[in-house]
């Protein structure tokens, strides 16, 4: 009877020791995350490491957020453009009265042509065409509009690529004394206004 006893009590304490084994150790979270070919850690589509089976956040590692996020490109700045103008006297396009092209005009305009054919750095191409005060207000108008149109034109067909506007103001903005012939000749005229990355872009 007491050998029985003492091995009861034997087989007591090894379950407890069994029992106290068991609850004090814990299963170690998993940390591992997936790598490409260079060792680096391998994203989601959120920005996030990629880990295998078994990942909490418990377990996520401080050193993959902070240094595997995607680095955020700062767009480049597209340079400044700016406006150069050109004036072309109305007597070296045209004949006196005449929205068409005079010989010594085409002549005019393609030296202009082949600075700008080809040119990447020249954006679009405003021609504005100006009168003198000689005739009705109305008549100037339409004239102007008229040079300027065929201004267009003869640029457009070698510039097919380069948006080209155009626009007359007439004889409402002089750049000198109508009472005088100097003055009106140095109002009838024909401003080509380009846009481009810089000025010499066009005249280097």
């Amino acid at each position: 009877m007491h050998k029985t006893l003492v091995c009861v009590v034997v087989a007591v304490g090894m379950m407890q020791g069994c029992s106290t084994l068991s609850s004090t150790t814990t299963a170690q979270p998993v940390t591992q995350y997936v790598n490409d070919a260079n060792d680096s850690r391998v994203l989601t589509a959120t920005g996030d490491c990629l880990h295998f089976n078994g990942w909490s956040t418990d377990a996520m590692l401080v050193e993959c957020q902070a240094s595997a996020k995607p680095e955020t490109i700062e767009p480049v700045a597209e340079p400044m453009k700016k406006m150069v103008s050109l004036t072309f006297d109305g007597t070296a396009l045209f004949d006196f009265d005449s929205a068409d092209l005079s010989t010594a005009g085409r002549g005019e305009l393609d030296n202009l042509i082949a600075k700008l054919d080809g040119n990447s750095q020249v954006g679009a191409i405003r021609v504005v065409g100006h009168a003198d005060n000689w005739g009705s207000t109305e008549y100037n108008q339409l004239l102007s509009e008229q040079r300027a149109a065929s201004v267009q034109s003869y640029l457009k067909a070698s510039l097919a690529d380069v948006d080209i506007m155009t626009s007359g103001m007439g004889e409402l903005d002089p750049v000198a004394d109508n009472s005088t012939e100097t003055g009106r000749q140095r109002n009838r005229r024909v401003e080509v206004q380009i846009e481009a990355t810089a000025e010499k872009a066009i005249f280097n």
